[in-house]
């Protein structure tokens, strides 16, 4: 909803009348933002590097530019602002600042509750975390993989690369280092922390947090990123390559045995990764042999949930082509009523 423009979101508070709506809008510092939308995007068959990514939000509307145009949606808090900020009384556009790094795991829960007038205590956050990112060697091998990973359907891509190898495998690597902004990205970030300080303070709204948590001044000291060494691409595959055949062999069993195609799979420790790099290291182009591997054992994992699937008659593809034809349907009905 915060990509909304005036009419929708007027359309949207008006629709709830007679209720006393409330507008709650989360503020993160922009340092952090960026990296973070650049990770997830790899995980959502997107192919930019780090620095391809850098670029892009740096020069901003010269071009057609959907990199640019996915961080405004994430950034541009002043025209969120000036969208929904009129549409309600002072008293019920609340805003809730991110806490910074290192701060307790359950302080943004803390600061949503008081904005939404419940007592934090009385509720339990879930143990695990729901969103795990990737550092930033898994998230460039995964931007490679993707190249070829993006001719996969989306409902395969989503349960196989994203929910299990991102999410599970790849986002257990948790010694990787994380992204490097370079210098004029690092300015650029702390331009929107200013910029988004001084909305949100103009806007009257609530405050659940403290503005200081936005005045973070992100590190940056490099005039071009980096791609990762060799080497911990290749760990990073190899881990990958184990998780995926565990999965494989997990999803080989079920067809056998016809049993239902669950995915409540864990992958756990696996062999050791030395005979994948060695293969890898022999060859002409290590890294591009060792991306092609994670590319194969994904497709392999695919494909047997796919046929898992055609056995219990919930073909993907004729699913998606159903949907389709309803909503082609529903668009031709509209027409005609009108």
């Amino acid at each position: 909803m915060s990509f909304a423009r005036e009419p929708r979101a007027r359309a949207l508070v008006e629709s709830l009348a007679p209720a006393d709506v409330h507008v709650v809008l989360t503020v993160r510092d922009a340092g952090r933002v960026l990296p973070a939308q650049w990770q997830e995007s790899t995980q959502n068959r997107k192919t930019s590097s780090w620095q391809e990514y850098t670029d892009a939000v740096l020069q901003g509307t010269n071009a057609d530019n959907p990199i640019w145009r996915t961080s405004m949606r994430a950034l541009n808090i002043p025209r969120m602002l000036d969208v929904w900020g009129p549409l309600v009384p002072a008293d019920r556009l609340h805003v809730v600042l991110v806490p910074p790094a290192g701060a307790p795991s359950t302080l943004l829960w803390e600061r949503f509750a008081t904005a939404v007038g419940i007592e934090a205590a009385r509720y339990a956050p879930p143990r695990r975390r729901r969103n795990e990112s990737l550092g930033y060697v898994s998230a460039d091998l995964m931007r490679r993989a993707n190249v070829e990973l993006q001719k996969l359907p989306l409902s395969d891509y989503q349960r196989t690369v994203k929910s299990y190898l991102c999410k599970q495998v790849l986002s257990a690597r948790t010694g990787e280092p994380k992204m490097t902004m370079t210098t004029a990205l690092a300015d650029f970030a702390q331009h929107w922390n200013s910029t988004m300080t001084d909305a949100v303070r103009a806007s009257g709204a609530q405050l659940s947090g403290d503005l200081s948590d936005l005045a973070v001044d992100p590190p940056g000291s490099a005039t071009a990123v980096d791609p990762p060494p060799q080497d911990a691409l290749l760990d990073a595959a190899s881990d990958a390559v184990v998780g995926l055949e565990q999965l494989i062999e997990f999803r080989r069993l079920r067809l056998e045995s016809g049993d239902d195609d669950t995915e409540q799979f864990s992958p756990t420790p696996g062999p050791s990764r030395s005979q994948l790099r060695v293969g890898w290291e022999a060859a002409r182009n290590p890294v591009g042999d060792a991306v092609s591997a994670v590319v194969a054992a994904s497709r392999e994992a695919a494909e047997l949930r796919q046929r898992r699937r055609s056995l219990d008659g919930r073909d993907d593809a004729a699913a998606a082509a159903l949907r389709r034809a309803t909503r082609l349907g529903r668009a031709a009905l509209g027409r005609l009523r009108r």
